[in-house]
């Protein structure tokens, strides 16, 4: 099969997962009120601001399973999606609304601007088993679950007061304008184990990646792209090896 995924306005699709029966979960941002979703769906009406996050399950045989927006009253992309055996997605993103959902008992449900969140759906995408805020003034780009259920996410921070807790690398490097991070989220979900990559002297920026993706919108190719790290140590920061391109927190 092959389908559009899309309204009225602009989408973009940046992660895709996929099940053990060929079912593929999509997520992305989408600019329009009339994005398909379901009924009973989460999240069945657009939040508000320039865009919404969304995700999009199918099954097999292309044929929607849910779909629901992911969003509050101002921006989100929900870049990065990963799905478990059980058919639980796990969404990580950035959101710049603070009314993003959230869910009580989490790592962190108050809203510090424009910083990351971790959202796990339902198998049936109608509820959350948790939705978190993660940190500010950073951006997360890519997931990856273990078979415990842990969630680990990678983006990037510009961020010095960004949460560090059992960290390889507890500051920030000390030039540039970000530096990479990952993380782990725990089935509680609280925020456990963290390691951060350095700012090399003289970059401008540098950005972990899950996959290589586009930029968003209103944010021009080749504005604020990511610099490629170290594959080998230097004397201004520790090896890193990803890369990608770059671009703006939402706003």
């Amino acid at each position: 099969y092959s389908t559009y995924l899309g309204g009225q306005y602009d989408e973009e699709g940046y992660g895709i997962a996929v099940d053990s029966n060929g079912g593929a979960y999509v997520s992305g941002y989408t600019q329009s009120s009339n994005y398909p979703t379901t009924t009973g769906a989460f999240q069945t009406t657009f939040g508000g601001g320039s865009r919404d996050g969304f995700v999009t399950a199918l099954d097999a045989s292309g044929a929607l399973h849910y779909s629901t927006f992911l969003g509050g009253k101002s921006s989100e992309t929900a870049d990065a999606v990963a799905v478990d055996s059980s058919g639980h997605a796990y969404v990580t993103g950035s959101t710049s609304s603070s009314n993003f959902p959230t869910t009580s008992g989490t790592y962190q449900t108050t809203y510090q601007c424009c910083g990351p969140f971790v959202t796990k759906l339902s198998a049936d995408g109608a509820s959350l088993v948790y939705s978190t805020f993660v940190g500010n003034s950073a951006e997360a780009d890519g997931i990856a679950l273990d078979a415990s259920g842990a969630a680990y996410i990678t983006g990037y921070t510009t961020s010095g007061g960004f949460p560090a807790v059992n960290a390889f690398q507890a500051t920030r490097g000390d030039a540039g304008l970000g530096d990479a991070f990952a993380g782990e989220l725990s089935q509680l979900p609280a925020w456990e184990v963290w390691g951060a990559g350095a700012a090399g002297a003289g970059r401008s920026q540098e950005d972990a990646r899950g996959a290589h993706r586009g930029h968003a919108p209103g944010h021009a190719p080749g504005q604020g792209d990511a610099h490629p790290l170290p594959a080998t140590a230097r004397g201004d920061g520790p090896a890193v090896g990803a890369q990608g391109a770059g671009h703006s927190i939402p706003e």
